[in-house]
């Protein structure tokens, strides 16, 4: 049978965990203190019970005289907790209020020697005593309050138990509140948000963690900027000479030679471009102005622009003829075509056509590119989206780029207020998932 997941979280949660030890700690306290109280003094307490009543009601049998006098068991009544009731030889009488039936009565055997039983009926207790002169049934008619005072204090001592467990657990998880802080934290920065910091206060191990955590990001968020700031000097210092050696190679001959170096160059100019408009949506995210695009149709003429690259793409007829997304229409354009060429650029001599689909998800567009090509490693999936990351190692041409082009899809979905994930399968192929905004005016 299969483990609800509500049931792993509770018990994978350290609040939960403590909240059961406190538990099953105060559980355990009471039933100890209970069975020890209980064993200690039980015995010794009935058998003084006992000792006790049976000299109570003597003295009770000796003030009612022989004949027993009623008026004399009313006093006693009156002055005490206890009904009296009698049958025997001088007739038969009762004090108080009216007795069950004595077959009414559960009777349990309690002093042989003096032929006493002790019974109960209804909450009330009575006791028996058989004399020559007749019976003599005493009803303790307050007991039953003292039982429940006691079923009141036993309420309370659970009340008061239950109190200082929560009042502990309330404690302990304002004390291990910074780690919930930092588990926000951790997520918070694994998405992404390197301006995220932990709240630091006190002066106890999780300040220290905490401080520990923020100079951490810090110097993470410092490293990624340093190394963007390095890709994009070594970018511009690049279309200098690059324009420098395109017009050069304008006065070469035709030949194998020139197209080489041309091909090279384009290359180059591609790596810089993309570097380049990658660090323009960094730094002006908030500034691109989102319009309504049909994806649709974006996507057809991106479809028509790889023309009969093989394997080919397969666009479904069932489309909608309008699924409007909120995006720019260039680099939505810019998006398309890296994600298909990609597609296609690993689908090389594979006979299935890289597929298409498209699906609406209350708010969200939902388009799915799937290549039937070598795949990616699971260990793999999250670095695919690093600049200069690529999964042939030998980073041929034939197999890919320069790495850059899912990262500049990232950083362009992101714009968008949408995302880009991917799902491979070694020897299976990839999916590349696609999430837009519905335009909402």
């Amino acid at each position: 049978m299969r483990t609800p997941d509500w049931l792993k979280r509770l018990y994978g949660s350290v609040f939960a965990r403590l909240f059961l030890v406190l538990l099953a700690t105060g559980f355990s306290i009471n039933f100890l203190v209970g069975a020890f109280f209980s064993h200690a003094f039980h015995h010794s307490i009935k058998e003084s019970a006992k000792t006790t009543a049976m000299h109570y009601l003597g003295y009770i049998l000796t003030e009612l005289g022989d004949p027993p006098d009623l008026e004399a068991a009313r006093r006693i009544a009156a002055g005490s907790f206890i009904d009296i009731r009698y049958e025997g030889l001088h007739g038969s009488w009762q004090t108080g209020a009216e007795m069950p039936a004595m077959e009414a009565i559960r009777w349990y055997d309690w002093h042989m020697e003096n032929r006493t039983r002790i019974g109960r009926s209804h909450g009330r207790y009575f006791l028996e005593m058989q004399r020559p002169e007749g019976r003599f049934v005493f009803s303790f008619t307050r007991l039953r309050q003292g039982r429940l005072d006691k079923e009141h204090l036993v309420f309370l001592l659970l009340g008061g138990l239950t109190l200082i467990l929560v009042v502990a657990f309330l404690v302990i998880r304002r004390i291990l509140k910074p780690v919930k802080r930092l588990r926000a934290g951790v997520r918070a920065v694994g998405g992404g948000d390197l301006e995220h910091r932990v709240p630091t206060g006190g002066a106890d191990e999780f300040h220290e963690l905490a401080g520990a955590f923020n100079d951490m990001v810090a110097r993470l968020t410092r490293m990624i900027h340093d190394r963007e700031q390095l890709l994009l000097d070594v970018s511009h210092e690049l279309r200098s000479p690059l324009t420098r050696i395109r017009m050069a190679l304008e006065f070469m001959e035709e030949g194998r030679t020139r197209k080489s170096i041309a091909d090279d160059i384009g290359e180059m100019e591609k790596m810089v471009a993309e570097i380049l408009e990658t660090a323009r949506l960094k730094a002006d995210s908030g500034q691109v102005k989102t319009a309504s695009c049909n994806l649709v149709e974006a996507l057809a003429d991106v479809v028509a622009q790889c023309g009969d690259r093989s394997p080919g793409v397969a666009l479904p007829s069932s489309l909608s003829p309008a699924v409007v997304v909120a995006a720019e229409p260039e680099l939505l354009i810019t998006v398309l075509r890296n994600v298909l060429d990609n597609a296609l650029k690993y689908s090389t001599g594979s006979k299935t056509a890289v597929s298409l689909s498209l699906a609406e998800e209350n708010e969200t567009v939902i388009l799915k590119v799937t290549d039937r090509g070598p795949g990616i490693p699971a260990d793999e999936l999250d670095q695919v989206f690093e600049p200069f990351y690529r999964v042939d190692k030998s980073r041929s041409r034939e197999t890919g780029g320069y790495g850059l082009g899912l990262n500049l899809c990232r950083t362009i979905m992101g714009v968008f207020g949408g995302r880009i994930a991917i799902d491979s399968e070694p020897g299976e192929g990839t999916t590349v998932i696609l999430t837009f905004r519905h335009w909402r005016p």
